[in-house]
């Protein structure tokens, strides 16, 4: 689907969004076609939550493609039988050669500690996401020697690098949605597509 625009540091960017929901074969093929993407080892990690902080929505970004995949969360956490995209996810999140950057680790965090966890069936893939995503704010301050950094948000971290990435303006009408409109799906990529973008220039410049 797309492309769509993001707009970043008052240049629009045209983004290729794929969105597969419940479709095992379909979201193996995208994430696969997403590792072929890797060019420099960066990999934009975001996580959408339902208002009761129960995770739904995962997006991965590489250069300028985002993959959302709707309900994945709650799809797992069905009680159903391990699926083929479980695996393929824990096979990407085990290249060590790759950086997963995400902009808020805390939501991430937030899936070992609520009860219904993102995968209370399987605790191993909770905790590899939660301990392979980086915080952009603890890479920056790393990578800058400011350790006021560490609890900053995207646009201030995209100020100190001399990128203009707006706040993210709009909403998602209902995260459980399998289908969105396409004012939704800008407002979906536009963190993790900021944090593909602020992760792979603080990479480039250790």
């Amino acid at each position: 689907m797309g492309p769509y625009e993001v707009e970043v540091h008052g240049v629009k960017v045209n983004v290729s969004v794929s969105v597969v929901a419940e479709d095992d074969r379909l979201i193996v093929e995208k994430l696969r076609e997403l590792r072929t993407l890797l060019k420099r080892g960066v990999v934009g990690v975001d996580v959408k939550m339902l208002r009761d902080k129960v995770p739904s929505v995962l997006l991965l970004c590489v250069e300028g493609h985002c993959l959302i995949i709707p309900s994945f969360f709650c799809w797992l956490i069905a009680g159903r039988p391990t699926r083929v995209s479980e695996t393929e996810l824990k096979e990407l999140l085990s290249d060590r050669t790759i950086c997963f950057v995400a902009s808020n680790l805390g939501r991430l965090k937030d899936m070992t500690d609520h009860p219904y966890s993102a995968f209370p069936y399987d605790g191993d893939l909770s905790l590899m996401i939660v301990n392979t995503v980086v915080e952009l704010g603890h890479l920056a301050a790393m990578v800058l020697k400011k350790p006021s950094l560490q609890k900053k948000g995207l646009h201030e971290l995209s100020g100190e690098i001399g990128m203009n990435i707006k706040p993210v303006s709009g909403t998602c009408s209902d995260l459980g949605a399998n289908i969105f409109s396409e004012e939704e799906i800008r407002y979906l990529v536009y963190d993790v597509y900021a944090s593909y973008l602020i992760g792979d220039k603080l990479l480039k410049m250790l």
